[in-house]
């Protein structure tokens, strides 16, 4: 009968043990480093990216920003021309001058600038991935002044729109409007002293918007080239 014999195992000492144990460690920190590695410039990478879209978008702010201050600081003198015809009873002394002055002030102003880039960038975390505390906190000033900016147009809209309802109670808005250059204007008849104060409100308010958007703009352009230096730099690293 044929007799197997088991095969001699060596039995490994404790430097052996350790050794193993040492290499395995070594080899998944190894991973774990190198895969945060991986991480972190594939963050970057994507951060670079956001970076460049929403460099793009600060240039186009700010030709934005230069139209809406060309077309609130041409728009002032008109509606400051006709709210004191009004004030001063004096409408129907140069009608045409009056209609005119209706064409060219009649507006909805509502802020065009863009902020689609930036959100993008905050919803995909990359802000957490920028280390540069400079650009966060102009970022941070940026965007809140933008949002106070909106939210204060959406406020004085609603309100113009408001008065401008009520005005268009007292006056035909549509017949003063129509682009009509040979239609016979009839003169305003304003006796209420409510009604003549509805249709100054309504300018007094447009005036108010506007200055106050020249102010907000002129501090939001500052901010934009300040930020779009800042993330060129960035982008430079």
């Amino acid at each position: 009968m044929e007799v197997h014999h088991h095969p001699h195992v060596e039995k490994k000492n404790f430097k052996q043990y350790f050794l193993e144990f040492l290499m395995i460690f070594l080899a998944v920190t190894l991973g774990f480093f190198a895969e945060n590695i991986r991480e972190h410039f594939s963050e970057q990478k994507a951060v670079r990216q956001y970076l460049q879209t929403f460099s793009q978008e600060l240039i186009r702010n700010q030709k934005i920003l230069k139209n809406e201050k060309t077309f609130l600081t041409e728009q002032l003198p008109f509606i400051d021309s006709l709210g004191n015809i009004f004030y001063e009873e004096r409408e129907n002394v140069d009608l045409k001058k009056t209609i005119s002055l209706f064409h060219a002030t009649i507006h909805i102003y509502t802020p065009g600038i863009e902020t689609a880039a930036y959100q993008q960038m905050v919803n995909a975390g990359g802000l957490k991935a920028i280390d540069n505390s400079t650009l966060k906190d102009s970022l941070a000033l940026y965007i809140d002044q933008i949002e106070k900016y909106k939210a204060f147009n959406q406020y004085l809209t609603n309100q113009v729109t408001g008065t401008f309802s009520e005005m268009a109670k007292i006056i035909d808005v549509r017949e003063i409007l129509k682009d009509d250059p040979v239609a016979i204007q009839k003169p305003f008849s304003l006796s209420d002293i409510k009604d003549r104060r509805t249709i100054i409100f309504f300018f007094s308010d447009n005036e108010d918007q506007y200055l106050t958007d020249l102010r907000t703009i002129s501090a939001l352009e500052l901010i934009n080239e300040r930020l779009i230096n800042i993330v060129n730099k960035q982008l430079e690293f």
